[in-house]
């Protein structure tokens, strides 16, 4: 959920840094959740993984590596539940 100061108007300018923001916090979370979860299969420091092309590695060893997809259905049905970013935004008032 997106929330801003009461305005009158939306403007583009006003939803492109909340809702970006938001959104790349979000992302962000996800992101390090994977990563974890990762580094708990492969048995790394989360430090010394690398992502890049739809995988998730170890930096200096790319056979031990895991797709995004892989992780996240293992994330599904281990219990954890869907690897879900959280992210919020809150513009200060001048």
């Amino acid at each position: 959920m997106v929330t801003t100061l009461f305005d009158t108007l939306t403007a583009a300018s006003r939803v492109t840094v909340s809702v970006g923001n938001t959104v790349l916090r979000a992302a962000t979370d996800a992101r390090e959740q994977l990563v974890q979860l990762a580094a708990d299969r492969l048995e790394a420091n989360p430090v010394d993984l690398l992502c890049r092309d739809g995988c998730i590695f170890v930096q200096g060893s790319p056979d031990r590596e895991f797709a995004l997809g892989e992780l996240a259905r293992y994330a599904q049905t281990r219990g954890s539940g869907p690897i879900l970013g959280r992210g919020a935004f809150a513009s200060r008032v001048p």
